[in-house]
């Protein structure tokens, strides 16, 4: 129920924000983190630590779970950036961001649910709001597909999605985000020691 209202909530929010006709800042038209930017720089992060991996003569569990299932997620990864990159950007299908839309800021309160923490307040489509928010409580849930569904749903009763929207979120949820974060966090590691949880993970 909670999950249910986050969605709504966070659909409201949007619409909001939709309303408000000033020119966008400066210091909100970073492009760096465009979702076929970011999804292509840890496209490439992958084939980097694969490489890194290749090289070892001797394979901790870690690495050997990584290189058994790379040929997978490098096909994954590899699909949804050349969808985006061929994705034709619609001026409708962007406006204000909360760039951080995840459980831990969202509120409740009497007065009805609130955002917090817009340290990475943006401008771009606002299905990425909507697809970290998934992947969040997903992450949680076993990724349960019917959890998945009903949240969409509950977006898109108070905030319709184009169908542009639909196949951004579509393409956006596509990718291995969660191989991606324990890979990184492996690689960004010294690597003499990885935890016994980052094992069973990946």
């Amino acid at each position: 129920k909670d999950v249910a209202a986050g969605a709504q909530a966070l659909a409201g929010f949007h619409c909001c924000v939709s309303s408000c006709v000033t020119e966008i800042p400066d210091f909100m038209k970073n492009t760096k983190n465009e979702p076929a930017v970011l999804y292509y720089r840890h496209y490439r992060e992958l084939i980097l630590v694969k490489n890194f991996v290749q090289s070892r003569k001797t394979r901790n569990e870690f690495e050997r779970s990584f290189w058994e299932q790379y040929t997978h997620y490098i096909a994954q990864a590899k699909e949804a950036v050349g969808m985006l990159q061929k994705r034709k950007d619609q001026g409708r299908t962007r406006g204000f961001c909360h760039g951080d839309c995840n459980q831990h800021n969202i509120i409740f309160t009497r007065e009805g649910i609130g955002f917090m923490n817009f340290d990475y307040w943006h401008c771009g489509p606002q299905t990425e709001d909507l697809c970290l928010f998934m992947r969040k409580i997903l992450e949680k849930h076993n990724w349960d597909p019917e959890l998945g569904r009903r949240m969409a749903e509950q977006y898109n009763r108070k905030r319709s999605l184009s169908v542009e929207e639909w196949k951004h979120l579509k393409l956006c949820l596509s990718y291995p985000w969660r191989y991606w974060k324990l890979v990184n966090y492996y690689a960004s590691s010294q690597k003499v020691w990885i935890s016994r949880k980052n094992i069973e993970k990946i």
